[in-house]
């Protein structure tokens, strides 16, 4: 238990006056002097304890509080203030902005615009197939046909000039042009290219002709072997009709037909049933008969007995041959046999002697007819290497 220094000293002052009477001696005075030096000192202690007390309270609270609160606060609230809120917003805004908006967009639509669409268009194999696919097909394809164009041109005029000398005489300009009838005896030709006129000398056999043409359809008939009435017009189907590829050379055999007697069917010209019986032999189905068409009672009437049907020809494939053509359709094998004779091969007829289209006129039709007096004259035409000049051969 402690006592306070001052009740101490009030209790030592107090003792002279209980102990003793007898007035204070030397001894007494040191001794009082010792007392008060001891209160001194523990007035002095006591003036120092308050600072004992202190660094107790005080350095317990005072280091607690302020080093938790001071760097509680203040690191938290500064760093998080200036840290957080200058970083946040100067930062944020500007590097989020400015990195977002600037390279976001600049490589988004430089890359996207620039190199996609640079790049692309040259490399892409879109110029180099564009650039080379339409210069050599147009450009080839253009320049030819129109140097063609020009150079029949020029044929076509030099030939005028060439076969000027044919002119009709009164009686063949009076008559105008006639196609004999396949009923009786008349010249025909058949043209065709050097390659396959061999096996013609051998004999026609109608099971290796096309199984279709104008006048025939497989298997109402076996097949049918064309001719025609003139010999420049079997040079003009032969050099320039519809799949014959265009040779520079052609033959053309002629042959004596003897029709009388025979049953052959001729269409005078272009009629309704003409063009109907065209449409009914084009079907493709060859397997059967064409049961199927509208004209089928017709179709059946004109190949009913007949070994022959004639009539013009002017289908959509044949722009580059005469209106004029009249062709002459063998549909029976045994007529082949024993109503059409091989004449004569006329070889290495040239097609740019022989003119395309109309431009194949009526007289020269005439003249290339059998019997007709110009006939070898034109013949001789028709084979001369030199007919047409180098210059206008283009």
């Amino acid at each position: 238990m402690r006592f306070q220094t001052s009740f101490l000293v009030s209790l030592l002052l107090t003792l002279p006056v209980f102990g003793s009477l007898e007035p204070p001696t030397t001894a007494d005075d040191a001794e009082l002097m010792a007392l008060e030096a001891r209160a001194a000192r523990s007035l002095k202690k006591r003036a120092t304890n308050p600072p004992a007390k202190a660094p107790v309270k005080a350095p317990a609270p005072a280091p607690a509080k302020a080093p938790v609160k001071a760097p509680a606060a203040a690191p938290a609230k500064a760093p998080a203030a200036a840290p957080v809120k200058a970083p946040a917003q100067a930062p944020a805004k500007a590097p989020v902005k400015a990195p977002a908006q600037a390279p976001a967009k600049a490589p988004a639509k430089a890359p996207a615009n620039v190199p996609a669409k640079a790049p692309a268009p040259p490399p892409a194999a879109k110029a180099p197939s564009k650039a080379p696919a339409k210069a050599p097909t147009k450009a080839p394809a253009k320049a030819p046909a129109k140097a063609k164009k020009s150079c029949q041109a020029q044929i076509t005029k030099a030939l005028q000039a060439r076969y000027a000398e044919f002119t009709l005489n009164r009686h063949e300009a009076r008559a105008g042009l006639a196609h004999p009838s396949g009923k009786g005896r008349v010249t025909l030709f058949h043209g065709t290219d050097p390659s396959k006129a061999a096996s013609l000398t051998a004999g026609v056999n109608l099971a290796k002709t096309a199984p279709t043409g104008d006048f025939n359809h497989k298997p109402e008939v076996p097949g049918g072997f064309y001719l025609t009435d003139s010999v420049i017009a079997a040079a003009q189907f032969a050099c320039w009709g519809a799949e014959q590829g265009e040779p520079a050379k052609v033959d053309v055999f002629e042959y004596a037909w003897d029709g009388v007697g025979a049953g052959v069917f001729e269409f005078p010209g272009q009629t309704p049933d003409w063009l109907e019986f065209l449409f009914y032999n084009s079907e493709e189905d060859t397997t059967r008969e064409n049961v199927d068409d509208d004209f089928r009672a017709q179709a059946v009437e004109i190949y009913k007995n007949k070994v022959m049907i004639t009539g013009p020809m002017n289908g959509q494939d044949d722009e580059l041959i005469t209106n004029e053509f009249q062709q002459y359709a063998i549909i029976n094998q045994a007529a082949v046999t024993s109503r059409l004779r091989l004449v004569a091969r006329h070889q290495n007829i040239v097609c740019k002697n022989v003119p395309q289209a109309d431009a194949l006129t009526t007289t020269l039709y005439t003249k290339g007819q059998g019997g007709n007096p110009s006939f070898q004259s034109l013949l001789t035409k028709l084979q001369n290497p030199n007919l047409v000049s180098a210059l206008e051969s283009c």
